[in-house]
């Protein structure tokens, strides 16, 4: 196991999920984290301004129970780090998002329902705010 895997996996641990499960999916995250996923392009630029965007706030997006997968060209990433156990195109399908050249952010609630979808990169703040007016883990 790498550093990085072992870094998921206590993150994970912490969060109740699985990061070895055998699902290509997101449903290992449903009931138990919201998941901000980001469909990456190169041609645009609007990964890189999303990126940019997350850099010095995804502390905020983690206080709020918030995971964050990369999906790129390359790969699928939950955070920084790799995950090989999750599909780009099972990903795509299942949010029924963009071909593998178009920029997206979608945000899912904990019952794994879409909160948001936007084709432009989004502010930390706006998704905090969001994230605050979803209801809460058991409904409360």
């Amino acid at each position: 196991m790498t550093k990085g895997s072992e870094t998921i996996s206590s993150i994970g641990a912490e969060l109740g999920i699985a990061t070895s499960a055998a699902s290509t999916t997101l449903q290992e995250f449903r009931g138990k984290a919201r998941v901000l996923v980001v469909f990456e392009e190169l041609s645009s630029g609007k990964g890189e301004v999303q990126e940019y965007l997350l850099a010095d706030k995804f502390s905020a997006l983690r206080e709020h129970g918030v995971v964050l997968i990369r999906v790129a060209a390359h790969g699928v990433f939950e955070s920084l780090y790799p995950r090989e156990d999750l599909s780009a195109d099972a990903i795509r399908e299942e949010l029924g998002s963009p071909v593998a050249n178009k920029f997206e952010a979608v945000l899912l609630g904990l019952d794994g329902v879409v909160q948001l979808r936007s084709s432009q990169p989004v502010a930390v703040d706006y998704l905090c705010q969001l994230i605050e007016k979803m209801p809460p883990a058991g409904g409360n």
